[in-house]
């Protein structure tokens, strides 16, 4: 397994640390983005023939579209300029995901792009998205959990990393997790187009994985920010723990830590974060703000201690290092709500705790804007390479978009936004 030295904390773009030469990733002044064609051609460039970037251009105006479906065929016609045409366009809009062009070439300058919009980004969030699906003939469709509809369902599941500041996030890397009844298919995953060197990983083990393609890429390292799925996941934060990133991951209320004192480890007895929490004092506990909300100021009670994970300590496993645990009880509610882990430095306060703690629903507005407005869960077709192609693709009308929501203010928005012809 790769491990990554400590990397800079300062927003920037630096050159690749794994050794490849890096794309040039040079980024034209943000007021240059003003033109839609200025934007595909700085995502797309060098990609291809001329006609195969102007189909994926093509393909990001079909996201941008004010339709309620977005799949090729409505797509098509919505953009083809006369209704006889609206196959022909429906045809390049397919091509778009199932011709072969390289996707890490356009993640790359979008990764530059989105540290250039935020440079003062604080955190990567790692999450994961059900998209509901019908049938299972799509790739990576099972009846697993799906976050969406909160409950098992039929559906893809998506594993992203984003990077975030409090007011903007944008998606680094979106890729699909692959059941075991999937990776282990050898028929399945033929009829989809599977590559034979994706094998079966835990959505933790997919985000390890992406954040190692960040890091060797160059990307600035930020505090990695996660739910319980990911955070409760020990073997996941000793993983990052060796890259030397700092996080915050949120973890179950059963999940057993010991108090650090001079005693030998082994020696004291673990209890779990429930009951941790029901011994604290009323006056362990603060009421702490962490950001203004539309309905007025978002504010809950926390606690913040230090203690050491006991997860494995009766399977011979190595104790991790002492780590703050963050606890969530907001006044009023009979047991905490969350907790979080964290390896931040033992000096950083409450208030940042808290305020990383929550950067974590910042992405709910991410997955809202690719489903509900791009059509990220309007794509039909079945195979791998198309699925993941679309999802570059609507990651890109998104960048898009971010630049004339956040850059532009609305009084100066003279936009060149794409036409939408009627058929």
């Amino acid at each position: 397994m790769r491990i990554a030295p400590t990397f800079r904390s300062t927003p920037c773009w630096t050159p690749a640390l794994s050794g490849r030469t890096p794309m040039d990733t040079t980024t034209p002044a943000l007021s240059d983005f003003r033109d839609f064609d200025a934007f595909v051609d700085y995502a797309f460039d060098g990609i291809g023939y001329k006609t195969t970037r102007d189909n994926l251009g093509l393909y990001v105006q079909s996201r941008l579209l004010t339709i309620d479906r977005k799949n090729s065929e409505v797509s098509g016609a919505h953009l083809a300029p006369a209704p006889h045409k609206a196959d022909a366009y429906r045809q390049k809009l397919t091509r778009s995901t199932l011709n072969e062009w390289p996707t890490e070439a356009v993640t790359e300058r979008l990764w530059a792009l989105a540290y250039q919009i935020m440079p003062n980004a604080s955190a990567w969030i790692i999450d994961s998205s059900g998209i509901p699906k019908k049938g299972d003939k799509s790739v990576g469709v099972a009846h697993q959990y799906c976050g969406e509809l909160g409950k098992l369902a039929n559906c893809q599941v998506l594993v992203s990393v984003h990077l975030s500041t409090s007011t903007l996030s944008l998606p680094l890397i979106m890729d699909l997790f692959l059941p075991e009844e999937w990776a282990f298919d050898p028929d399945r995953r033929a009829e989809v187009g599977v590559p034979e060197d994706i094998e079966f990983r835990s959505k933790p083990q997919m985000a390890v994985d992406q954040i190692d393609r960040l890091l060797d890429a160059g990307c600035a390292q930020k505090v990695v920010v996660a739910d319980a799925d990911f955070g409760a996941n020990q073997e996941f934060r000793k993983s990052l723990q060796m890259r030397g990133l700092e996080y915050m991951g949120g973890t179950r209320k059963n999940v057993t830590v010991m108090r650090p004192n001079k005693l030998r480890h082994h020696d004291q007895e673990a209890m779990s974060l429930f009951e941790v929490a029901k011994a604290l004092p009323d006056k362990a506990f603060c009421t702490i703000t962490w950001r203004e909300g539309t309905k007025g100021e978002l504010s809950s009670r926390f606690a913040a201690l230090r203690v050491v994970p006991a997860q494995g300590r009766h399977f011979g496993k190595e104790l991790e290092e002492e780590q703050w645990l963050l606890i969530e009880w907001p006044e009023g509610e009979k047991e905490p709500r969350h907790y979080w882990f964290s390896n931040l430095s033992q000096r950083t306060s409450i208030r940042r705790l808290v305020r990383l703690a929550m950067l974590r629903w910042r992405i709910e507005r991410d997955y809202q804007d690719l489903k509900q407005e791009l059509g990220l869960k309007d794509y039909q077709g079945r195979m791998w390479r198309g699925f993941h192609h679309h999802l570059v693709l609507c990651m890109a009308a998104m960048y898009y978009l971010a630049l004339h929501r956040q850059v532009f203010p609305p009084e100066a928005r003279a936009v060149d936004w794409p036409r939408q012809a009627k058929p």
